[in-house]
Formats: structure tokens, C-alpha cells, sequence
């Protein structure tokens, strides 16, 4: 969560920084970005139903990494007119699965309970991922190690990588055949 929503706020400045985005380019890339979500959680909810929302969701993540890796491995804006319908369908295939996975993770008595720890943890990975990911990434970069913001912004996108790359770790052993517990 913390990678995704860093990678909502700080596309633009990524697309600027690296790839020399002016206005123009830059809405026409969210525009394509959004319109890729859109199909992104239309095809994820149809694998979902005929897959499981656990498969769905780290082969997104999968696709994630890569796109962010490729990104920061590339710092062209060539390529970020590929990764950011890329992050487009990430964004709309995790919208479109993830309560789904949640809803066959936890048990039905403890529903609101984890539906409630789901959006705290939605709430703070929208100050975290940016703040500490993103921003913190860039400060020790710049700040510590020398690098330039073009090098240190490319860094940040690896450790965005490498968050979502936690994510799929936890997310790998869980089974989406329903609660393991009963109520």
C-alpha cells in the first residue's frame, strides 16, 4: 500500500524530474494512466472471479516491481510512457481485488475488525510511503550520499520496488480459500 500510493502523488514529479515532462505531456500521461486503470480492474475483477483475488494480486504486485524497476533502471521518458499505464493498471486491479482477497483472508465475525485496520493502515500508508519511502529516500541520497535529485529520485523508485516487493512476500503464503480459523 505504502508503494502505490507513493507512486500515485510522486508520478508526476518522477515524470518531470526524469523523463523532462512539460504540462502537456504530463496530462496526457495521467489521462492514458487513468484510462489504463480503468481496463486494469475491469480484466482483474473477471481473473479474480475465475482465479482468486490472492493470484490476481501478486501478479499485479509482480507487474509492479517490474514496472518500477524498469522505470528507475531506465530514467528515460521513453519509458515511462509504458510504466505509467503499467502503474494505471496496478492501481486499478488492486482497487478491484484486494477487499475481495481481505473479505476471504478473515473470518465473517471478524469483518469489521480488519476492515477497519485495512483503511488505518490505508490512512497511514498515505503520510508513510511519501514521507518516509519517498521523501526520506531522497534526503539520505542527496543529502548523505552525494547523489543528484535525477539519481536520488530513480533510488526512491527502488525502494518503492522493494516495498512492494515486502508486500508480495507477506502476501505469498496467504490462501484465499477462506478463513483458516472458525468464528
Amino acid at each position: 500500500m505504502d508503494a502505490i500510493a507513493t507512486v500515485i502523488q510522486f508520478l508526476t514529479v518522477y515524470a518531470r524530474r526524469t523523463g523532462g515532462f512539460d504540462g502537456d505531456d504530463l496530462d496526457l500521461l495521467l489521462a492514458v494512466s487513468t484510462v489504463a486503470a480503468i481496463g486494469g480492474a475491469i480484466v482483474a475483477g473477471l481473473l479474480a472471479e475465475r482465479l482468486g483475488p490472492r493470484r490476481v494480486t501478486l501478479a499485479t504486485l509482480v507487474l509492479m516491481i517490474g514496472a518500477l524497476l524498469a522505470a528507475a533502471g531506465s530514467g528515460s521518458s521513453t519509458i515511462l510512457w509504458v510504466v505509467g499505464p503499467l502503474i494505471g493498471v496496478v492501481l486499478g486491479s488492486l482497487s478491484a481485488v484486494d477487499r475481495v482477497f481481505l473479505l476471504r483472508l478473515v473470518a465473517p465475525a471478524r469483518r469489521g475488525e480488519d476492515f477497519a485496520l485495512y483503511a488505518l493502515v490505508g490512512k497511514l500508508s498515505t503520510g508513510f510511503g511519501p514521507l518516509v519511502l519517498w521523501g526520506g529516500t531522497i534526503a539520505v541520497a542527496t543529502g548523505l550520499a552525494g547523489l543528484s535529485r535525477f539519481d536520488a529520485s530513480r533510488l526512491a523508485v527502488i525502494v518503492l520496488a522493494g516495498s512492494a516487493l515486502v508486500g508480495l512476500t507477506i502476501l505469498r503464503p496467504l490462501s484465499d480459500r477462506g478463513p483458516r480459523a472458525a468464528e
